[in-house]
């Protein structure tokens, strides 16, 4: 009974997800429901062994800000 319970459990999270990706350009922005993601810019970066392109994006929610975010495509120098 409790694999069955995992099972059904499983699958209803799977078949209930819904994701996307989205191309924004600097500036622009996308709107799910109350919030919205402006992308202020994309920024190159050097650590002590990567380098990064780091983005800015605003979260607002009722035109409110809740957060800035800083996603991060990193390279590393090392391991092939």
């Amino acid at each position: 009974f409790g694999i069955a319970v995992f099972l059904v459990g499983a699958l209803l999270v799977e078949a209930l997800n819904i994701q996307r990706e989205v191309a924004l350009a600097p500036g622009q922005s996308l709107t799910i429901g109350r919030d919205s993601f402006h992308l202020d810019g994309v920024a190159h970066h050097e650590g002590p062994n990567y380098t990064s392109d780091r983005g800015t994006v605003r979260l607002l929610r009722d035109d409110r800000l809740v957060a800035t975010l800083h996603p991060e495509k990193r390279a590393y120098a090392s391991g092939g």
